[in-house]
């Protein structure tokens, strides 16, 4: 493991639309970040999903915050989000669904932009 460079500045991120988490499991792993990572699905449904809920138990017990049924083109209506400066805010592919069609995944990517 790498010595943390003294004047590298933990980064505060917030990871939106993740899918089963391996990339915030990853990050998390990967250097001294503060990560609030976030779901759309409910915490029901990625419970029933093994890979995913491991990586959920990973990143809280890193000390990572993991939220559930958040609609990434609201951010701004969870006080939970809301209150804290991010550095960096990271939605991986971004889409609404495998058949969702290009003017959907569009339109999501307005509604995240425009907030």
């Amino acid at each position: 493991m790498m010595a943390q460079d003294p004047e590298k500045k933990t980064l505060t991120l917030l990871l939106v639309g993740e899918g089963n988490l391996s990339f915030s499991a990853s990050l998390c792993d990967a250097g001294s970040h503060h990560i609030t990572a976030t779901c759309y699905e409910s915490e029901e449904v990625v419970c029933t999903q093994h890979l995913t809920w491991s990586n959920v138990q990973h990143l809280r017990s890193q000390g990572a915050a993991v939220h559930f049924g958040v609609d990434a083109t609201k951010l701004h209506e969870y006080v939970f989000l809301s209150n804290h400066p991010y550095d960096r805010i990271v939605f991986n592919f971004p889409h609404c669904g495998r058949k969702a069609g290009v003017k959907k995944n569009r339109d999501l990517l307005c509604r995240f932009f425009r907030r």
